[in-house]
């Protein structure tokens, strides 16, 4: 059995967003958290012996990039190299918006799905076979039939980076690929099983509207198929909400039940992780001002292990809200 580790949307060098501002260490954490996630994603790789790392685009945030950033690449890149697994990476729309990023040296076991037609990556040693291609020119449905036939007796498996959409779901369905490396949607979803279509989420939440355990996908690889999928946490940072009634009682009852709710995210963590926590009022809303307040001082006699503490931010127009996928696993 084999197996390769499957990512997407890392934005790198994109920046946290809605850190508290009372804590001078949010800002470097806010900087440097995609970033960060490089390592550990190599580090999984490596523990489970997974023959590829695939990116499925976005793997950069248009041309916010620094140069420590393609340092950091490079090196993990490198690492997995000398340990013979491959990286996969598909171009996404933020990928594109910044055509620098091709200049970039990186060791020859990356191999990118950018301008230029359709290609497959076969690793025979392996059994797979990744399929793929820069899915700007050609998006959604249109993409996916212009990918390669699939590979007689290898894993079959396609890298684009598309949003969820009725045609683009048939489409992948009868290309008769094993499995579909996808990218986009932040949230972890599992489309279908038979052929697997998945995107893995981000690994790492840039804000408090992309909440919960993030990570990469892991795919199991037996007789020519894909067999199962496992998710592994990798964020150093957790964003979560804390739904909290802040009024009743006055506000030293509010900021209890706050305390509690705190401690139970806290708890949750993994060794070494940071919270981001946003208070969210169930019930009657306190005024800006004692929000504000009760924030503060949640905020000021937090644990270590707390980023930071905010409230939301003000109420604005609803923009038209995207379809939101429900993971059957």
């Amino acid at each position: 059995m084999t197996t390769f580790v499957h990512t997407a949307d890392l934005h790198l060098d994109g920046p946290l967003r809605g850190l508290s501002p009372r804590r001078p260490e949010a800002g470097r954490t806010a900087r440097d958290a995609a970033a960060e996630v490089l390592e550990p994603l190599a580090d999984l790789v490596l523990a489970q012996g997974a023959a590829a790392l695939v990116v499925a685009g976005d793997l950069w945030d248009r041309d916010h990039h620094r140069e420590e950033t393609v340092r950091r690449l490079r090196e993990q890149a490198e690492r997995l190299h000398a340990a013979d697994a491959a990286v996969v990476v598909a171009d996404g729309p933020h990928d594109t918006a910044y055509p620098g990023r091709l200049a970039w040296p990186l060791p020859p076991n990356v191999h990118r799905f950018g301008p230029g037609a359709p290609r497959t990556v076969v690793l025979d040693g392996a059994g797979l076979a990744f399929h793929g291609s820069d899915t700007a020119p050609r998006p959604g449905a249109a993409a996916v039939h212009g990918l390669p036939a699939p590979v007689p007796g290898a894993a079959n498996v396609g890298v684009l980076h598309v949003p969820f959409a009725p045609a683009a779901m048939d489409a992948l369905e009868r290309k008769g690929y094993d499995y579909w490396a996808l990218g986009h949607e932040h949230r972890r979803t599992v489309v279908s099983a038979d052929p697997w279509i998945v995107y893995p989420g981000t690994p790492q939440g840039r804000h408090s509207g992309e909440p919960g355990p993030k990570g990469a996908t892991v795919a199991d690889v037996g007789d020519g198929r894909v067999t199962g999928v496992r998710h592994h946490e990798l964020a150093g940072v957790r964003w979560e909400r804390l739904e909290v009634d802040c009024a009743a009682g006055g506000l030293s009852a509010g900021l209890s039940r706050a305390r509690e709710a705190l401690g139970r995210a806290v708890a949750d963590l993994s060794p070494g992780q940071r919270l981001g926590a946003e208070l969210g009022p169930l019930g009657p809303a306190p005024s800006r001002e004692a929000l504000s307040s009760l924030t503060a001082a949640l905020d000021a006699e937090a644990p270590a292990q707390v980023l930071s503490v905010t409230a939301p931010a003000p109420m604005q127009v609803p923009r038209p809200r995207r379809r939101v996928l429900s993971p059957i696993s």
